[in-house]
């Protein structure tokens, strides 16, 4: 470990690949010892993590979710006896697919194995079944000895759609990656919720580090989560808060831990709302924690309004109309809407929405609204201020 840390740890992960909560650990780990994790590569990756000639340690393919040892097989040797995949297509095409099917594939992509294509995962996700429908019909033509002689199109001419302006959010992107290694790799989702955060008015961990004995809030990522039975018997948890910038030991009373439970194994994004305190052993932040939330029960619970601004550069009308279909599939729900937007005479409006168009606030809503409106066009009230009426506000029907 101290000579050879990228072999060391390289084995290590190896050794555990099977238990995705060990290899999570392990990767921090790696990390904190100043070791490179590269994703997963299906034209660098083996089976078992490995190193690289820099010393970076590259992901096993065989720890990714969903994909089988007599999947990896087939595709790495193929590999090894004819090069590197060039694209999905030839991909599909040179590998058996009894063995590597489409969930398969669905994984690897997902995963960032495939991103060595220089394709978006959006767009490979979305060609996925054409290629393996061209790829089918290829190998049919083979076992049948017909050929492009007889006017068959050969499959390196054909040419895979790809969707106009189909692309996943930085924060889909994250969550997919997750639900195919099973924690976040190369990313951390707190960069994608920031506008949402100060909303709530959460404060970083190391800005909280200088707040002794204050009530604040926290957002990030679970980890270490231990229980324990005190005297009475009664369950107690501990956990460290990862914010991406900073770490926080977070102390769970016996009634919170009954009560939100299910919020403490969730993979994502939570909040913590609390008061602060030196850990005596660790020297980090510590938390007494007064309440716990997934950062989608609390925007359910606690999200007034959403403000969206329309495109400056729009035509208002159409984008009204692009708006409301966009918005009709997260109706019914409790969370107001109002609509900023600037008239011909340059002047701005503000409309709030009538009670039909209430919102259920879903992550998938957010995605939608940051490719319509952009990441400024969409702003949060959880302050209960969403109550109150806009400037020049219309009751829209």
């Amino acid at each position: 470990k101290t000579f050879y840390p990228a072999e060391f740890m390289s084995a290590a992960l190896s050794a555990d690949m099977e238990h995705t909560d060990k290899v999570d650990v392990l990767v921090r780990e790696a990390k904190s010892m100043g070791l490179t994790i590269l994703p997963p590569n299906i034209n660098r990756g083996e089976t078992k993590f490995s190193v690289a000639e820099d010393g970076s340690i590259v992901y096993g393919l065989g720890a990714v979710k969903g994909v089988g040892e007599k999947a990896l097989e087939d595709v790495l040797k193929d590999r090894k006896d004819n090069g590197e995949f060039g694209d999905l297509l030839s991909l599909c095409r040179r590998v058996d697919s009894q063995k590597v099917n489409r969930k398969t594939l669905e994984a690897l992509i997902r995963a960032g194995a495939l991103d060595s294509l220089g394709v978006e995962r959006a767009h490979l996700d979305f060609q996925l079944p054409q290629a393996l429908g061209a790829a089918g019909q290829h190998s049919n033509d083979l076992s049948s000895g017909q050929n492009d002689m007889f006017g068959l199109p050969s499959v390196d001419g054909v040419v895979l759609a790809t969707p106009s302006g189909h692309y996943w959010s930085e924060r889909k992107r994250l969550e997919m990656e997750r639900a195919s290694l099973g924690f976040y790799l190369t990313s951390h989702p707190i960069e994608y919720h920031k506008p949402e955060l100060r909303a709530i008015g959460a404060v970083t961990i190391s800005k909280a580090e200088a707040q002794a004995e204050k009530n604040v809030t926290l957002a990030g990522l679970v980890q270490d989560l231990r229980t324990f039975q005190n005297r009475k018997g009664e369950t107690v948890a501990f956990f460290r808060l990862d914010d991406g910038a900073g770490l926080a030991d977070i102390s769970i009373s016996p009634g919170l831990f009954s009560e939100r439970r299910a919020s403490l194994n969730h993979q994502g994004l939570v909040l913590v709302r609390g008061t602060t305190g030196i850990d005596d052993r660790s020297g980090l932040l510590a938390l007494k924690a007064e309440g716990v939330w997934t950062i989608d029960d609390f925007r359910s619970e606690r999200l007034i309004e959403l403000r969206i601004t329309l495109p400056d550069n729009s035509n208002p009308a159409a984008a009204a109309d692009e708006l409301k279909k966009l918005l009709r599939d997260y109706t019914p729900g409790n969370t107001h809407v109002a609509v900023n937007y600037r008239n011909r005479d340059g002047d701005s409006i503000a409309i709030r929405l009538g009670d039909q168009w209430r919102l259920r606030p879903d992550a998938g809503l957010f995605d939608s609204l940051v490719n319509f409106a952009g990441e400024e066009g969409v702003r949060f009230d959880f302050s209960g201020t969403g109550n109150r009426t806009p400037s020049r506000s219309h009751k829209a029907a």
